[in-house]
């Protein structure tokens, strides 16, 4: 068993993770991130449906590399929040190349014009 941090264990981190668990405060997730990196980086939630969690930087600039792995074609969103209802993609996170190149592209003529 983790130690306890506030009311959360830094074990629930790993394996019951619910990012808008109110009891997570700024002071209480820190010692959760070190737990999911001490686990290996890469760790599996069973809260709202399940998802994945990568905690260190090079696996998360690894799979953000690598879209035929790491799709954000079905969406980004972590679980149904009570009361969601389906919302559309948001771009260009949700896309994955080729059509995620033409919207960044896009967006950077907006942000940064030529002169």
């Amino acid at each position: 068993m983790g130690t306890a941090y506030g009311e959360i264990d830094s074990d629930w981190g790993v394996d019951h993770f619910h990012p808008w668990d109110s009891r997570i405060t700024y002071e209480n997730i820190w010692p959760i991130y070190e737990k999911m990196r001490q686990r290996g980086g890469i760790t599996y939630s069973d809260a709202v449906g399940g998802f994945w969690s990568l905690s260190k930087f090079q696996d998360v600039r690894d799979a953000a590399r690598d879209h035929e792995l790491f799709s954000s074609a079905n969406g980004t969103s972590i679980g149904n929040r009570d009361g969601d209802s389906p919302s559309p993609p948001n771009a260009p996170i949700d896309f994955d190349p080729p059509l995620k190149r033409g919207i960044a592209k896009l967006c950077r003529s907006r942000f940064f014009p030529t002169k």
